[in-house]
């Protein structure tokens, strides 16, 4: 580790980054010349003119409300939209109305596996295709939805899946907060471990593999071509409280992100369980199909349950949620960071707000000049920093980043 550390052309590209206080030297300077001929070096299709021609994008952010709170994640191609579809299923079919039991764990999984089926046959590159972002999470759509499970449910049937899956994995998030209440949710993805296995020579880069997300059928949506952006499972959350921020939380596992921040939201928006509670509820995972994975700590009388109602039920994993969780009530604010899979704590540490963390603040090449934006001047807009790659043949690394202040 101190090697790398310490390697004098790593050290000197961090130190080009600091003095210029700019992406630029990555993009469009000697660094991009580098990464260009690493990938030509391996057969990539990534050049020179391609990284000039990357521009970040700020995008507004996707939003649904339950209670007194505000979910708010980053649009396509990033796995949120899926998560909010789930939970305006759920919202509609007033699932948190059931008790605890058979009929409800069905009527979740359910709501699972619609979410799933419109994700892997409906969106992709909403630049590039005709993808109905807006429908899948209208309130019309989601009682279609819920109509569907009730009358599934009501003859003791499960819906049928209609269309094949795959699976993928890897990713990495941390989320943060400062002492002025700024919180933000930070995810990115090489795809699986390490990528595409190609290092930049002199420089520790490693490429990544993007193509993998996109589907190889031409006539999908999420079919591969130039300066497209493939569907992705990166999914940070901001939730708000009224006009606060209260929690920044992201996850890192693959395709089992969205339904593991699902678990999440619903126990702690929807239930009202305590954050690190939540965050250590055993989760589910489905991708549309029959099968269904549970984690070991889930319930005997559930997992029986899944069985009876005609799933194909197997123990399984599930992601890692990453999230800090703000509270103001009653003296100084007080932080909780915490990293869970599920079934054990990676990390727990309260602390008041006299802590000495920077301000945050925001930046995107704008193309003509550069932008830089206080977050703690946003008040209460969410900035989302979509630095996703541009398409051609070879990857670099994804990167969401959600940003909010109270």
């Amino acid at each position: 580790m101190r090697n790398l550390l310490w390697d004098a052309l790593l050290y000197a590209v961090y130190t080009d980054w600091a003095k210029a206080n700019s992406i630029e030297p990555f993009y469009r300077g000697d660094i991009a010349q580098s990464i260009a001929d690493g990938f030509s070096k391996n057969g990539g299709l990534v050049t020179k003119e391609d990284l000039a021609a990357y521009r970040a994008r700020l995008v507004e952010p996707l939003r649904l409300s339950w209670g007194g709170h505000t979910i708010h994640t980053p649009p396509l191609g990033c796995g949120g939209i899926t998560v909010l579809q789930m939970l305006a299923i759920l919202k509609a079919l007033k699932w948190d109305a059931f008790p605890d039991g058979r009929e409800r764990l069905v009527l979740r999984v359910e709501a699972m596996r619609l979410a799933w089926r419109d994700r892997l046959t409906l969106l992709g590159d909403p630049d590039f295709s005709e993808v109905p972002q807006a429908k899948l999470l209208s309130d019309d759509y989601a009682a279609e939805c819920a109509e569907k499970i009730r009358a599934a449910v009501k003859t003791g049937q499960i819906l049928e899946p209609d269309f094949k899956t795959s699976t993928q994995g890897g990713t990495l998030n941390f989320s943060a907060c400062d002492k002025h209440g700024n919180i933000a949710a930070l995810t990115l993805t090489h795809g699986d471990g390490f990528g595409a296995h190609v290092t930049v020579d002199g420089l520790g880069l490693t490429l990544g593999h993007g193509m993998s997300r996109f589907d190889p059928r031409p006539d999908h949506p999420n079919a591969p071509g130039p300066r497209k952006r493939p569907l992705h499972n990166m999914a940070p959350v901001l939730i708000t409280k009224g006009s606060q921020p209260v929690v920044a939380i992201g996850g890192r596992g693959g395709r089992r992100i969205p339904n593991a921040m699902l678990e999440f939201l619903t126990q702690h928006v929807v239930r009202g369980r305590p954050f690190g509670e939540s965050l250590a509820s055993p989760r589910l995972h489905t991708e549309g199909g029959k099968l269904v994975e549970h984690q070991k700590a889930w319930p005997k009388p559930s997992i029986d349950a899944l069985n009876k109602a005609g799933y194909t039920v197997k123990t399984g994993g599930s992601a890692t949620l990453s999230g800090v969780a703000l509270a103001r009530a009653n003296g100084p604010m007080k932080v909780s960071s915490l990293s869970n899979s599920g079934e054990c704590t990676v990390r727990k540490k309260p602390r008041d707000s006299s802590c000495s963390l920077p301000r945050m603040s925001s930046s995107v090449d704008t193309g003509k000049s550069r932008m830089r934006r206080s977050i703690a001047t946003s008040h209460s807009c969410c900035l989302v920093r979509s630095a996703m790659k541009r398409e051609t043949g070879g990857t670099m690394r994804s990167m969401v980043c959600l940003l909010m202040a109270p």
